[in-house]
C-alpha cells in the first residue's frame, strides 16, 4: 500500500499522498516490532531474566 501512495505522491506532487505513504511505512514498522514483542514475550526464563 505504501508503495501505491508514494507512487500517487510522485504523480501528482500532492504532499498530504506522500505523508500518507510516510505513514503507512512507519505502521508497518511498528507491526514488524509488535510481533518482535510478542515472540520475545513467549520465551522462557533464562538465566539472566528469571
Amino acid at each position: 500500500m505504501a508503495i501505491a501512495k508514494f507512487v500517487g505522491a510522485s504523480v501528482s506532487g500532492s504532499s498530504a499522498i506522500l505523508s500518507e505513504g510516510i505513514h503507512s511505512v512507519v505502521d508497518s514498522v511498528n507491526e514488524v516490532l509488535l510481533l518482535y514483542g510478542l515472540k520475545q514475550s513467549e520465551q522462557g526464563p533464562d538465566e539472566y531474566i528469571p
